[in-house]
Parts: structure tokens; sequence; C-alpha cells
């Protein structure tokens, strides 16, 4: 792994406080263009956050300030609002350093369409401190066999239609 893709990938196993109180000011106050355009390296220094913390800890951020705003959707169904989307992902990432053999760092494949349990399973792997491979679901199988023989995952997660 080289050392910009563990510092953008590779989190801690809990939020770091002081990034969660610089990511809910930024969060409050920020419209939705100025969130586009974050640099997580630019953040970090700003803020004095290590690097490594910020992604996972923008979702836990933005559930403090907004938990009963919608998070997401799948169609025209509303999944989660941020409160319970953080929740899930947390349990979720307890279930992933639960696994056998899995320490912060590892890294977990995600062969699945687009769906929410590919959202939850993305936030949770970062959460637990994991490296996340995502695959595009239309590879064809003998493309995700490379990717799964070359990267280094101990664990893949598919949807059923891409384990046949």
């Amino acid at each position: 792994m080289n050392e910009a893709e563990g510092r953008f990938t590779v989190l801690r196993q809990s939020a770091d406080p002081a990034a969660v109180n610089a990511i809910e000011q930024l969060v409050r106050e920020a419209t939705d263009r100025d969130l586009n355009r974050i640099n997580v390296f630019d953040f970090a220094a700003r803020y004095g956050v290590a690097e490594d913390h910020v992604i996972a800890t923008f979702l836990h951020a933005t559930a403090r300030c907004f938990p009963n705003a919608p998070a997401l959707s799948f169609g025209d169904e509303l999944i989660h609002r941020y409160a319970g989307l953080q929740e899930r992902v947390a349990r979720l990432a307890g279930g992933l350093r639960a696994l056998p053999g899995v320490k912060p760092g590892d890294r977990i494949a995600l062969a699945m369409k687009n769906s929410p349990q590919y959202i939850e399973l993305m936030w949770a792997g970062w959460h637990a401190g994991l490296c996340i491979v995502p695959m595009n679901a239309k590879l064809h199988p003998k493309e995700f066999a490379f990717i799964l023989e070359n990267c280094g995952v101990g664990y893949c997660f598919a949807t059923p239609d891409l384990t046949g």
C-alpha cells in the first residue's frame, strides 16, 4: 500500500474527538458546494486533525449535527437518516472487527451493485479502520479474480447476483 492510499483509507477504530468537533463546525458553516470541494489533507492541516481520521469522522459529525436529516435513499425509499446510518455503520464496523484475522489496515473487497448495503459496508469498513477495495459490478469474472488474487484482501462482500 502506498502512503497516500493509507492516509485516505486506513482509519482508527474510534472517532477522534478533535476531528469530530472540527468537522461539526465545518458542516454547520459550509454550503453543499464547500463540502464537495474539501481536500482531506488541507482540512487535516487546517484543523490539526490526523489525516487518517477525516473520512470516517465526517459521517459521525454529520450525524451529530443533523441526526434527522435524510442520509441514504434507494430510489424513492428513505433507508436511513444520519443518526440511523451512523448507528448501523458502527454496528457493522464492530462486526467487521470481530471477523477472524481482521485488524486495522487490512483490506476488504466490495463486489456489489449499487445498494444501501454497499454504502453501509463502505462506511463501516472505514469506521473499523479497514481499507476498502471497491470493484465495479460490471467487471468480467476473470477481472474480479485478478483483483482478489492480487490486492491482498482477507474478505470480499458480494451481492448474490455476482457470486454465481
